[in-house]
């Protein structure tokens, strides 16, 4: 992303935390970036049921909620969240 950016004249610099995958520092890191006022992307590739959603996440086009335990304890394909500055 930050090499697509750069490309297209934009700066711009990934807010990396190598903390352990797990629910506190997941939603500290959302926290963190929210306070910022930097949207926090996930890449989302989770193999589990969606219920008692929590977070509203949105992209282009539109919106859907999704339960942070679902996407933190799922059978993960990926994982991962980034925002930028």
């Amino acid at each position: 992303m930050e090499t697509f950016a750069e490309c297209n004249g934009i700066k711009l610099r990934g807010v990396y935390d190598d903390s352990k995958y797990n629910r506190k520092n997941v939603s500290r890191y959302i926290k963190n970036g929210l306070i910022n006022n930097k949207p926090v992307a996930m890449l989302i590739g989770v193999n589990s049921e969606l219920d008692n959603t929590v977070l509203k996440v949105s992209t282009w086009g539109g919106y859907a909620y999704l339960d942070l335990d679902s996407f933190i304890d799922g059978e993960y394909i990926y994982e991962c969240l980034m925002y930028f500055e």
